[in-house]
């Protein structure tokens, strides 16, 4: 997992990158953690670079942004909490994860 911060050199003492092409090797997906308006220049970003997987995580997506990335072929998840699958599981987290597991809402 590599940071990406235009504005910082450092987060919690990790190297930060100012973008993805700045990262030292190929990624596979992008956990996005900004706000939507930033989303949907980053994703722009992604298709570029040929990652074909991004997780806006809630609060970072937006409509144009989901659609920019279906309509690019990229997989897209939205409205979901990246720590319900973030091991370890804390008690909220668990009990959400095992409700979307019942009601068939995981992310594919």
């Amino acid at each position: 997992m590599f940071p990406i911060n235009p504005n910082a050199e450092t987060i919690q003492g990790e190297r930060c990158y100012p973008n993805l092409g700045a990262l030292p090797q190929p990624v596979d997906g992008v956990l996005l953690i900004v706000p939507p308006v930033e989303t949907e220049k980053v994703v722009k970003d992604i298709a570029s670079s040929g990652i074909q997987r991004v997780w806006m995580q809630r609060g970072a997506a937006s409509e144009k942004a989901i659609r920019f990335c279906e309509g690019n072929g990229i997989q897209v998840v939205h409205g979901e909490c990246i720590l319900m699958y973030a091991e370890p599981l804390v008690f909220f987290h668990k009990m959400h994860r095992f409700v979307h597991k019942l009601l068939g809402k995981m992310p594919k």
